[in-house]
């Protein structure tokens, strides 16, 4: 009995005893009254719950569109800030919202509405709602809300001086069926690598071997046969990169932004002068001439610093802020100088960067990485030592926030568009 396992007495409700036979029914009673009072309680915690899930849910989105508008109305910003009509920055300031926005509804409902005051601002405005869930309970299908960015149009006066690495390190073949199709050319070429050579190069005149009688380097057989190297893409983006910095209606030799271009290898070449003018510096990269064997960072970057020189604070156009634009792999190459007779391979010495910096000069840095070539004889010998060391150098190198990098061919032309967007928006500041 369950009595006796009390002390053999029945239990007791407060006047009332309660034999052990009804002991069950009264648990039973007992748990079903307290499911009706969790149940009244939990409902309202339940629904505050809810409600407090609907609201970060809508508040994270909200969040997320409005990042969409900003990047929306600093693109029509820029396309106005570099000349453009008011057309082509409705139209870029919409893609760009497109592009960035998360929600499915945004591809389905009226674009954002952009107003542009030229010389001024741009601003940026999106009315949209958002179905909720849990809030339905409480009687709100739908959130609505009205967005607004707002980018000023400074007109600062710049100047941009892209500097590209044209060295033999660049004469990479651009992806793997271009790196079969020059191995496959120069089999046998090399007594040093039989097999076949990745790399388009010009030789020192004297070490060029013979083909059908002619001396040739390996670079000439690539350009004879058609392969991309990755110089090709490189010099198509920076072409492209250069003339987008410019104002796309200028023709005059100075504007708001400048442009000035150089090559250097083992020597260093101006290819054009500081100029607004697009027609001026159109294909003037693409069609630069200096190409040979090293990098001689230790003369190109004496010569760019000078002809740089000190940057302003952009109020006219004769106290520009200047920007440093260094293309390069980071392969600082000598072969055999005539002042120390002997060859040498290391990395990017980042202290020439210190003296940019010093003259008050923005320093962007493009590292078109030098790729992991295991198994061939030159970059065994020459690079693998120090390919970790040279990301280190050209990071240091750059101002913060400006340094990129494009690992593959497929990634320069996306990084240097990146690249040109960043810098200009740094000229435009939100001011809303």
């Amino acid at each position: 009995m369950l009595g006796k396992q009390f002390g053999g007495h029945p239990l007791r409700h407060g006047t009332r005893v309660i034999s052990n036979t009804l002991f069950t029914r009264y648990l039973t009673n007992e748990a079903g009254n307290f499911s009706i009072i969790a149940a009244i309680v939990l409902i309202p915690l339940l629904t505050s719950a809810g409600l407090a899930l609907d609201y970060t849910r809508l508040s994270e989105s909200r969040s997320r569109v409005q990042q969409a508008l900003d990047a929306g109305t600093m693109a029509a910003a820029i396309v106005m800030n570099n000349g453009g009509t008011r057309k082509e920055a409705v139209a870029e300031g919409r893609s760009f919202f497109a592009s960035n926005c998360p929600l499915d509804e945004c591809s389905r409902r009226r674009p954002p509405r952009f107003r542009i005051k030229r010389g001024e601002k741009v601003t940026g405005t999106y009315r949209t709602y958002i179905e909720t869930t849990f809030m339905r309970v409480a009687g709100f299908d739908k959130v609505r809300y009205n967005l607004a960015s707002e980018v000023a149009l400074n007109q600062l006066y710049t100047e941009f001086h892209i500097a590209i690495d044209r060295s033999a390190s660049l004469g990479i073949a651009a992806d793997d069926e271009n790196v079969k199709k020059l191995q496959a050319l120069t089999v046998g070429f090399y007594s040093h690598q039989p097999e076949g050579c990745q790399f388009a190069c010009h030789e020192p005149e004297e070490n060029e071997p013979f083909r059908n009688g002619k001396q040739m380097s390996s670079y000439e057989l690539a350009r004879e046969a058609g392969i991309l190297l990755r110089e090709d893409v490189l010099l198509d983006a920076v072409d492209a990169a250069a003339v987008s910095l410019l104002n796309n209606r200028s023709s005059s030799k100075s504007g708001p932004i400048n442009v000035a271009a150089y090559a250097f290898s083992d020597s260093f070449e101006t290819l054009v002068k500081p100029t607004a003018s697009k027609a001026k510096l159109k294909r003037k990269i693409k069609k630069s001439k200096l190409r040979t064997w090293g990098t001689r960072y230790d003369i190109a970057m004496p010569d760019l610093i000078k002809r740089v020189g000190k940057g302003g604070n952009g109020t006219s156009s004769k106290d520009r802020q200047k920007t440093v634009i260094l293309i390069t792999d980071g392969q600082f190459t000598n072969y055999w100088d005539d002042a120390d007779q002997v060859d040498w391979f290391k990395a990017f010495d980042q202290s020439y960067c210190g003296a940019f910096k010093n003259n008050g000069v923005r320093v962007v840095v493009v590292n078109v990485e030098y790729p992991d070539l295991s198994g061939n004889d030159k970059y065994e010998e020459h690079v693998a030592s120090h390919r970790s060391l040279i990301t280190k150098a050209l990071q240091s190198c750059a101002t913060e926030g400006f340094y990129y990098v494009a690992d593959d061919h497929k990634q320069i032309e996306v990084t240097m568009s990146q690249m040109v967007r960043e810098v200009l928006q740094e000229k435009l500041a939100f001011s809303r």
